[in-house]
């Protein structure tokens, strides 16, 4: 996984944060701009948030329909390894399917034909497939499919409009942009205030790397004890992390799509 905070920026940002607080009557706090980018961390964090909630909602709205697949699209298996293998020649044959339904008696989990990936199988198939063997006969099936593909289309697509599935999807992405130029401002960011530090520590104690071991929870913790970051807030797994009040308790359930 990548880290988006490096150790040495937070070892930085520990070393320089003195131990008092700026003054009061200054014009402009040091850390302006962490405070600023941790804002609209938090902010996205919290429209992410939502945006997963009101798509779960709206999957649950779809499912449906989605469950009343026609057998007929299921993709032989044939077809499914020639999607997997992508250094092939029928990369450009790639389906965007847009479900997976459950696994069947056999164990095999179908992927189902939309009519965009059939008329893509279709352009294809010539091209890498060449003119003889079994092509004619796959073009056949493929383009027997396209009226029961497109009218599954449209019925998929008509329940994500009533569930306003692609309008959620698009608010989740938006937020996902926004909070990962924010985290990737902050990975370059070294505090040299309380309130800086501290703002880092909150950013930082949200990421599941930091619970790896080693010297991360020492430091974090040590970061958040100096910053006055409560310890209870840092999304930890490992006892290490925690202060002696607090490693007693079981670790708190992380709540489901909170966290990208």
């Amino acid at each position: 996984m990548s880290r988006p905070f490096n150790r040495r920026g937070l070892l930085g940002a520990f070393a320089l944060a003195p131990l008092t607080a700026a003054p009061a009557l200054a014009t402009a706090h040091p850390d302006a701009e962490i405070l600023r980018l941790e804002r609209q961390w938090r902010q996205a964090g919290e429209v992410l948030a939502d945006s997963l909630r009101e798509l779960n909602a709206a999957r649950d709205i779809v499912h449906p329909v989605l469950s009343e697949w026609p057998a007929s699209l299921a993709r032989t298996p044939w077809e499914q390894r020639q999607d997997d293998c992508l250094n092939n020649v029928f990369v450009r044959m790639r389906v965007r399917f847009r479900w997976t339904p459950p696994r069947d008696e056999s164990g095999f989990s179908a992927a189902v034909w939309t009519g965009a990936g059939l008329r893509r199988a279709i352009a294809g198939a010539v091209p890498h497939l060449g003119r003889g063997g079994l092509t004619p006969h796959r073009i056949r099936r493929w383009k027997a499919l396209l009226p029961q593909a497109d009218a599954f289309d449209s019925r998929v697509e008509a329940a994500e409009a009533r569930a306003g599935l692609k309008a959620a999807e698009a608010r989740k992405r938006e937020a996902e942009r926004v909070r990962g130029e924010a985290t990737g401002a902050l990975s370059a960011c070294v505090a040299t205030t309380p309130e800086g530090l501290a703002a880092l520590v909150r950013v930082v104690g949200g990421y599941r790397w930091k619970d790896e071991g080693g010297a991360w929870p020492n430091l974090l913790r040590s970061a958040a004890i100096v910053s006055g970051v409560g310890l209870d807030a840092l999304e930890h797994q490992h006892a290490s992390l925690r202060g002696p009040e607090v490693a007693a308790a079981p670790a708190p359930q992380r709540k489901s799509g909170a966290r990208s």
